[in-house]
């Protein structure tokens, strides 16, 4: 059975789901600093993590059964510390002491999204698992599917890791190799029409942007030093609202770098002090529909185009 996340891994999403999360609780007066809840699950594993503006994040989920022992000793932390839900749960490894717990969990608080390595694995060269074992584990991982249903679901990838900065004008030839990264479907879904050629001209107006009232961050794989992906932002003359819109390498799609990098452009359009985002989606596009309600965006028909739904989150 495959082990724990990679240490790298792990300081990665508490980086990223810390400093990101969105629509996070108010703080009580009293909390100043990050808190972290160590939960007795007798012999099991889970531990909360709370920020001073009430954004959580929780490393497994303790034991089933016991009349829901362990979930409720999760609820009493999240209490203590002033929260209603718990933004992300993050399950190192499928082992049932580590996320047997969660079917309870979910059902006495809400949970925003979920974050585990991928599906269950054998290392090669391990005794394969007796009939009997077989079927426990299959009754852990459908307990847990079921479970992470209620959410939104990231897979990291062990090892991957991205760095983010802001657009530069030299960087036309990234954009124009990333672009050749992307399906022409993907391609349509972004700019609404078929994309055949990218111009000097084309490429220039993504990369060459007014600093004042606009925006973009492009992402790399630290590794390869490729480009991954770009998010971008456009405010309005009075500087109240802006336009978001975001391009991924069709390859890396599912792998929950959309999701990061749109908390990232809704944290930047907070501190600039927007009070709304939004964007037009082909109403074709489910997966960007689906992200946007899960990130608490309103979701509505545009009365003057069928096929292209507004999107729009208030912040």
């Amino acid at each position: 059975m495959r082990g724990l996340l990679p240490k790298g891994v792990f300081a990665t999403m508490l980086s990223l789901s810390l400093g990101l999360f969105a629509d996070a609780a108010p703080a009580p007066e009293a909390r100043k600093t990050l808190q972290i809840y160590f939960v007795d699950v007798e012999g099991g594993q889970s531990t909360l993590f709370v920020t001073p503006e009430g954004r959580s994040l929780l490393v497994d989920t303790g034991w089933p059964g016991n009349n829901g022992r362990d979930a409720d000793r999760i609820v009493a932390a999240a209490k203590a510390a002033g929260i209603q839900k718990i933004d992300y749960v993050l399950i190192t490894h499928f082992h049932e002491d580590h996320v047997g717990g969660l079917p309870q969990l979910v059902a006495r608080i809400p949970v925003s999204t979920f974050v585990d390595h991928g599906p269950r694995v054998t290392p090669a060269g391990a005794a394969e698992p007796t009939p009997q074992q077989q079927a426990n584990l299959g009754r852990v991982d459908a307990a847990y599917a079921d479970a992470r249903a209620k959410g939104r679901h990231i897979e990291v990838k062990a090892g991957w890791r991205i760095f983010v900065r802001p657009i530069r004008p030299e960087d036309e030839p990234l954009i124009h190799d990333f672009l050749h990264h992307v399906t022409p479907q993907d391609l349509r879904l972004r700019f609404f029409a078929p994309m055949k050629e990218f111009t000097h001209e084309f490429i220039a107006r993504l990369t060459q942007l007014d600093y004042a009232r606009a925006m973009a961050f492009v992402a790399f794989d630290e590794v390869t030093n490729g480009m991954v992906g770009v998010v971008r932002i456009h405010s309005d003359s009075v500087y109240e609202s802006g336009e978001y819109a975001i391009l991924l390498r069709s390859d890396l799609k599912g792998k929950g770098l959309g999701w990061v990098l749109m908390q990232l452009i809704i944290e930047y359009a907070r501190s600039e002090g927007l009070k709304v985002i939004s964007g037009d989606v082909l109403r074709e596009n489910t997966v960007m529909l689906e992200m946007c309600r899960n990130l608490g965006f309103e979701v509505s028909s545009n009365p003057a185009e069928h096929g292209i739904c507004e999107v729009r989150l208030k912040l």
